[in-house]
């Protein structure tokens, strides 16, 4: 009996054993790139849930010698290439060939099919900013002065020196028409469709990957996409793990500190990343400086087959006023000048923006992904200034009755009420012998409070014949403004500290959906389908504050609805030579400002918009406020036409394309006349921009290349009758037609030679920016004159392996130290011209360490 007992346990034992380990099984495999083949050694591998780890050998080969059986999730990783996940079941032995895709992304990051231009390809002039060229050029200056090398752009700042409110164009439009997109949300403010980069400092240092597309792009970046598109795309710098900290400084006491810091993939599923940065800087004209933090804040999360991510990015910002050009002759004495509106040195603008951002993607079937974007953006500041000579009644107050007629000085009859009892042109008095004031300097804020919420979701679809994207946008948006006057140098008795004078409501939602179909009829031709419906909806209201109420507030509401179409095709000849054509047309809704007279707004008292109807509003009979229908100012429309060719070898890259824009209905101040025969803003009839871009990239030696790049357009109103006055005040009518549209040079032409040789950088950028007309007379004597700017820059690396540990970089920008001037405009009232000036020569050092 015993003997049996024994004999039972121990077999009991055995199959026990055999269940919990006796049978376990090998799970192997090899590593390599799905493009190439070539094996990975040093990828991460890694059976989840088990605690089990290790790395590929020289020849990319993996190996858990004893796995139990049962169902896990294999996951591998390698810097450069995308998580890979998979389920396994371990019933026997497994061997597994994993093939990882590359990525110029660190990380397994959503890569948007429909707005990223691919090439040979896609039928689109575009370019790419990697990684390893923003690091070559940036040292602290807005994202569009580090832009300005790509073809056929042009850029410029208040402030001189890059830093501050800067600007952008691409192919004479400004960057109200330019769509911009942050992975790839849009940018532009959905009320004046402008760029504020002054709120997103030191963004370059957070960015892997720029791509600029020329022309009308395809439809998610939306109607202000006219000229081109920006579409920037964060990440974590380094898959590695480690705290990055750099410091810099140099000319105009600009100086840069940042911290940054990344956990690296956690268990190849986990990754964080943070930057803190601070700018602080002079500016090269006087009182031009700026104060401001950044912050960007990621952390993502990949699944077998999802990544999920999450960013945060913005920081507050002060920037000094430099946004009023400088008079000519005060540039001859001091061209640092800047004419700070009233001598008020705390003209500000003071503003922050943050960015919520929720990226999800997932990888539904081998054919089908889905991507859903959700974000926020909340900003909220003001500008502050000192206004001149401006009357009471405008800000909410009422006139001043003084027994001093000497307040204002020699100017008292600008200030006072001036009509005496005899009609005499001298200081009014009443009964009781007192003056009238009428007028007051003051300091005022204008304020705004704005928040944006959208949903961005694609559909990605592989076929048998090509790829499908099916999306959308849809977003609301609320603005809230008003405006505060701080201090007046006179004021009424009862008057209230702070005292708001003015404020409205904006709404602006839109809704939009567009398919995007790039099909492959065979190996080297390519057809592209893209349409898009969109919707935009404005809705604006004056509050009743102030002086504000009755028939002086204002209403409207704006409904547009748009088709914007697109077609392309691309031809691969040979493995070198391709060739592509489109054929696109996008349109745009006025700006809230367009909505409004040249000078005037709707925080100017007595202003009503350029709407052909208005309809009273009553409320218990009394007058509450003026609703306006039938807008004067029409959407703006584009047509483009494309047809370019690349060329590449192994050593040279070339590109060239021709493009023509037929523009419909470009918004302009003084466009067209009232009932009044008054010039109003308007629109010009027919619009042109057409011109060639060339571009080469050449390796010339083994440590030796070269990037140029050269641009020749012609800008011009085709119809356009431009209404303005005398010196009489009588309207008089000017045909502009055939003359050029000012403020975008006719060529443009960008040079940099760059030397490496193992830790050391050293590169030479040259730029020539053509002649600029200052206005649309075309009057050779109002221009700004064609410059030619030399940059340089030097680095020296230090690396253990492939790790760079720290980097000393020197930047000197305007080596020759030429004075010229960027930008400008011709005051006829004045008649003269004034300009923005730009930096002369100038430099920052800068010292980045892996700590």
């Amino acid at each position: 009996m015993k003997q049996r007992l024994v004999l039972i346990t121990a077999l009991l034992a055995l199959l026990l054993g055999l269940h919990t380990g006796a049978f376990a099984y090998a799970v192997s495999g090899v590593v390599k790139d799905t493009s190439s083949g070539a094996a990975l050694p040093g990828a991460n591998v890694i059976l989840e849930g088990l605690n089990l780890g290790t790395t590929t050998a020289g020849g990319g080969e993996f190996e858990f010698p004893a796995v139990q059986p049962g169902e896990y999730v294999l996951s591998v990783s390698f810097i450069g290439y995308k998580v890979w996940k998979s389920s396994i079941k371990v019933r026997q032995n497994v061997r597994l060939d994993v093939l990882l895709e590359a990525t110029s992304l660190p990380g397994q990051q959503v890569t948007i099919t429909a707005e990223r231009a691919v090439e040979r390809e896609t039928p689109a002039a575009f370019d790419n900013l990697q990684r390893q060229t923003i690091d070559r050029t940036h040292w602290a200056q807005e994202l569009p002065m580090m832009l300005s090398e790509l073809p056929n752009l042009f850029s410029y700042s208040d402030a001189g020196n890059g830093l501050g409110y800067s600007y952008l164009k691409i192919r004479g439009f400004d960057q109200k028409r330019i769509g911009v997109m942050v992975n790839g949300i849009p940018l532009n403010d959905p009320e004046d469709h402008e760029v504020y980069w002054v709120d997103m400092v030191d963004l370059a240092s957070n960015t892997q990957d720029i791509q600029v597309q020329r022309g009308v792009s395809n439809s998610l970046y939306g109607a202000s996409a006219f000229g081109g598109s920006v579409n920037v795309v964060t990440s974590t710098q380094l898959r590695e793990r480690g705290i990055f900290a750099s410091v810099g400084g140099g000319s105009y006491n600009t100086r840069k500190t940042s911290l940054a810091m990344s956990s690296g993939l956690i268990n190849n599923t986990y990754e964080v990343y943070g930057r803190f940065s601070r700018l602080l800087s002079d500016g090269y004209r006087d009182n031009s400086g700026v104060d401001s933090w950044s912050y960007f804040l990621s952390a993502v999360k990949y699944g077998k087959s999802s990544t999920l991510k999450l960013n945060l990015y913005g920081g507050p910002e002060i920037a000094y006023a430099a946004w009023d050009a400088v008079h000519e002759d005060e540039l001859k004495v001091n061209h640092r000048a800047n004419p700070t509106p009233g001598g008020y040195k705390n003209t500000i603008d003071n503003f922050n923006q943050p960015h919520y951002e929720l990226l999800h993607s997932r990888q539904i079937s081998d054919k089908v992904s889905l991507d859903n974007t959700l974000f926020y953006i909340r900003g909220k500041g003001y500008y502050e200034g000192l206004k001149r000579n401006k009357r009471l009644r405008d800000f909410g107050m009422s006139p001043v009755a003084t027994f001093d007629p000497t307040l204002f000085g020699g100017d008292s009859l600008d200030y006072y009420a001036t009509t005496d009892i005899d009609g005499s042109e001298m200081l009014a008095r009443d009964e009781l012998g007192r003056y009238t004031i009428k007028r007051s300097n003051l300091v005022r804020q204008k304020w705004v409070d704005k928040y944006q919420v959208g949903w961005i979701p694609r559909l990605h679809i592989k076929h048998s014949g090509g790829d499908l994207t099916l999306g959308g946008e849809f977003y609301t948006f609320h603005s809230n403004h008003w405006g505060s006057v701080l201090w007046s140098k006179v004021s009424p008795l009862d008057s209230e500290p702070n005292l708001d004078y003015y404020g409205y409501n904006a709404d602006r939602p839109a809704a939009a959906a567009y398919a995007h179909e790039l099909y492959h009829l065979n190996d080297k031709l390519q057809l592209m389908g893209d349409v898009q419906l969109q919707y935009k909806y404005y809705h604006f209201k004056s509050k009743q504050v102030a002086n504000y109420i009755g028939a002086l507030r204002n209403a409207y509401e704006v409904t547009d609805f748009f088709v914007n179409p697109k077609l392309g095709v691309n031809y691969n000849a040979t493995e070198r030579l391709n060739v592509f054509g489109s054929v696109s047309m996008s349109n745009r809704e006025p700006a809230d400002s367009d909505y409004w007279d040249a000078w005037v707004g709707p925080d100017d008292l007595g202003a009503h918009p350029l709407f052909a109807r208005a309809d009273t509003v009553y409320n218990d009979g009394a007058v509450d406020y003026v609703t306006w229908s039938n807008p004067l100012v029409d959407p703006e429309r584009v047509i483009d036409y494309e047809l370019g060719f690349g060329w590449r070898t192994q050593r040279l890259h070339i590109k060239a394309n021709a493009y023509v824009m037929d523009f419909r209905n470009e918004i302009i101040p003084y466009g067209q006349v009232d009932d009044d025969n008054v010039p109003i803003k308007g629109n010009a009839d027919k619009t042109m921009h057409r011109g060639i871009e060339l571009s080469l990239n050449a390796t010339l030696a083994r440590t030796l290349t070269l990037n140029a790049n050269y641009a020749a357009s012609q800008n011009f109103y085709q119809k356009f009758t431009f209404h303005t006055w005398d010196e009489n005040w009588n309207t008089v009518s000017l045909d502009y037609s055939g003359n050029a549209i000012p403020l975008f040079p006719g060529q443009l032409l960008n040079a940099r030679l760059n030397w490496a040789a193992g830790p050391l950088n050293v590169s030479a950028a040259l730029q020539h920016v053509g002649k600029q007309y200052m206005d649309s007379s075309e009057n050779n004597a109002r221009v700004i004159e064609p410059f030619t700017v030399l940059n340089a820059s030097v680095s020296y690396s230090l690396k253990t392996g492939a790790r760079e540990q720290a980097r000393l970089s020197l930047f000197i920008n305007n080596l020759l130290d030429l004075q010229y001037e960027a930008s400008g405009y011709y005051d006829d009232w004045a008649g003269a011209r004034f300009y923005y000036p730009a930096a002369r020569r100038n430099f920052y050092l800068s010292l980045q360490v892996n700590i």
